[in-house]
């Protein structure tokens, strides 16, 4: 009880803790401009890959040269490849790992898979580097990860397979990953308690994605890329950090008050603000400080599952956990596909910047002057509000989309069913070949009822559209009329195949006329069909190349 309460008179005391005794000055402004660097190498890293994994165009291959969209663009290069070892032309804004490497259509994945695993470096430097913070200070691990990143970050631009480049960009990511968990941390203790919500926001990723899009439009290439970025961030972040002093927070939790009564008093000299007033209000801080250390060291200590102690606790928890999620998958999805989006990757990178710079402006300017009104509550909800309404709308729009292209896919799959097939066939497929058509129309009037019916409706009908497109590629094109290259079919019609052989079926037919026109009657003819009476033969479809008419000359049918 003792204890209590003197942590209660010291948090009552005017200047009690550190966060209040630190004015904003000279010190702030020097620890902003190390934020900026700071973020700006974070951002390097983070945001390489929007660049170093731009999927270029196939243009040609050979004599062949390619059009339409991405994905019929890889299957005509799939087609000339097996024709003939012809090495694709490719086109691209910006000079990636896939341009130099010859990653493109089906072997894109491995860039993705590569940028999977760079993000997981991500991860493991954040869980290492946070705890080699608490441990050696912020400082000293800030050093570390900015040497790391600068080191490994020019191994990556020197080396000549992807393998190598994933290994490299690995280590790059993972001290990435440590310099973000520990970089936020160190600006909050060194930053007055009253300016760290709006100095965070304003110096971020946003403002910087403008910055990092103009470095990667004049170097053009991954790799000189990769080298510029480092120097323009690591170099200076380096250097600056070494005019800058430990968190005083940080001495104050390891108990070292005397190295963090000389950092504050090199802050206040620094500042200008050094006098014997705040010389007093510094030695009663740290009485109280070093009084809630005593009495804090004594108790239990805590770890990581004491942040799931109570439901309360673990409430929290998971719904900032959630919503981080939430967040970041929508960033970084539109993050690393910025070349599916039309128009230029640098002008959509600065486009993407400033509306979240704009966002974080009008979120600093809100916290600050918003009063009671404002806080981090509301701008959370805020935010979260305004994503999940926009991710409503695209959800509408992409269902009735959906919807609309499914119709259409029913059209069509009518439309070829007519052209494909002769009559008599035709109608036994309307039959037969229409009942898996009849279970969606048997759940139509969930289609019609979108509102209540959102999740189920959008499965049937992914379901559904995949099935029909899949069904839709055994199909010969609308184009082609001479269907006998695609088709074989046995009817009354033809006198010979399309090779030239006259088939079982005519030949007695033949003779049936012949017989008729000796008997002085004439009967139109009737095609006698083997083995399958009062039906056409079909053959299955076939695509025939050169290889495979030698091989139906040659042979039988």
């Amino acid at each position: 009880m003792e204890d209590a309460e003197e942590i209660k008179e010291a948090v009552k005391a005017p200047k009690s803790n550190l966060g209040a005794f630190q004015n904003f000055g000279w010190y702030t402004g020097l620890i902003c401009l190390v934020q900026e660097f700071l973020v700006l190498s974070q951002l390097s890293n983070m945001t390489f890959m929007i660049y170093g994994g731009y999927s270029p165009t196939v243009v040609s291959c050979g004599s062949t040269v390619f059009t339409g969209s991405d994905s019929e663009r890889c299957l005509q290069l799939t087609v000339a490849r097996n024709e003939s070892d012809c090495e694709p032309q490719l086109e691209a804004q910006f000079g990636s790992v896939n341009y130099e490497f010859d990653l493109v259509c089906q072997d894109r994945i491995l860039v993705k898979n590569s940028i999977s695993i760079q993000m997981f470096g991500a991860m493991v430097g954040a869980l290492v580097f946070g705890q080699v913070s608490d441990l050696f200070g912020r400082k000293k691990a800030l050093m570390i990860c900015l040497v790391g990143m600068l080191l490994f970050s020019m191994v990556s631009s020197c080396v000549g397979s992807l393998f190598a480049f994933t290994a490299s960009r690995f280590f790059v990511m993972m001290f990435t990953g440590g310099l973000n968990s520990i970089q936020s941390v160190y600006i909050m203790e060194n930053v007055p308690k009253k300016h760290r919500v709006w100095i965070p926001i304003t110096i971020s990723y946003s403002p910087n994605y403008i910055v990092f899009s103009i470095i990667a439009y004049f170097c053009g290439d991954w790799r000189s890329l990769t080298r510029v970025s480092s120097l323009v961030g690591n170099v200076p972040a380096i250097l600056l950090l070494c005019f800058v002093h430990e968190s005083p927070r940080w001495f104050v939790q390891k108990g070292r008050l005397e190295d963090a009564r000389r950092t504050l008093i090199a802050i206040d000299a620094f500042n200008g603000t050094h006098t014997k007033k705040r010389l007093a209000e510094m030695e009663e801080g740290l009485e109280k400080e070093k009084m809630i250390f005593e009495t804090q060291r004594r108790k239990k200590r805590y770890s990581f599952i004491h942040l799931f102690y109570t439901w309360k606790l673990t409430g929290y928890i998971f719904t900032l956990s959630f919503a981080l999620m939430s967040a970041s998958i929508i960033n970084y999805a539109l993050m690393f596909n910025m070349d599916k989006l039309s128009g230029s990757i640098y002008l959509n990178s600065v486009f993407f910047g400033f509306i979240r710079y704009a966002m974080n402006i009008f979120t600093a300017v809100f916290d600050y002057f918003g009063g009671h009104r404002s806080g981090r509550k509301v701008v959370h909800n805020g935010a979260m509000g305004v994503t999940a309404t926009s991710l409503l709308f695209i959800f509408i729009v992409f269902i009735w989309n959906l919807r609309r292209n499914r119709l259409g896919h029913a059209n069509r799959h009518a439309l070829r069913l007519r052209d494909v097939f002769p009559a008599l066939p035709r109608q036994r497929h309307r039959h037969d070949g229409t009942f898996p058509h009849r279970r969606p129309e048997s759940r139509c009037q969930l289609y019609g009822d979108l509102e209540q019916n959102r999740l189920h409706s959008l499965a049937s009908l992914v379901h559904y559209g995949a099935v029909m497109e899949a069904s839709s590629l055994r199909y010969p094109p609308d184009h082609h009329r001479d269907r006998a290259d695609f088709v074989q079919l046995v009817h009354p019609g033809n006198q010979r195949d399309p090779y030239g052989r006259p088939y079982a079926g005519t030949r007695r037919a033949n003779l049936r006329q012949e017989e008729e026109k000796q008997r002085g009657r004439r009967t139109p003819a009737k095609g006698v069909i083997p083995k399958i009476s009062f039906q056409c033969q079909i053959q299955p479809i076939v695509f025939l190349n050169s290889d495979k008419r030698q091989n139906l000359q040659s042979g039988g049918v």
